[in-house]
């Protein structure tokens, strides 16, 4: 999806409420990752969405993340 059609679904960032939040929690997986101790043998990665404060289109999205997960399982 482009920029400018995200823009038009979801309207303006807001810096304080998202933006801080995701920076933030960037930087405790950057810390956490550089600790070999806290995770031996494991990495931590993140993919960010936005809700576009809709709990529908949070649910779409979360379902949409999860999707290649349920279908790669082997039983």
């Amino acid at each position: 999806m482009d920029l400018d059609k995200t823009l038009q679904i979801c309207g303006t960032i807001k810096g304080e409420k998202g933006i801080q939040r995701a920076e933030a929690m960037l930087y405790a997986i950057d810390r956490i990752n550089e600790d070999s101790s806290l995770l031996p043998g494991v990495s931590l990665g993140f993919h960010i969405l936005d809700t576009c404060l809709r709990d529908t289109y949070a649910l779409e999205q979360s379902l949409e993340f999860i999707r290649p997960a349920t279908y790669s399982r082997v039983y």
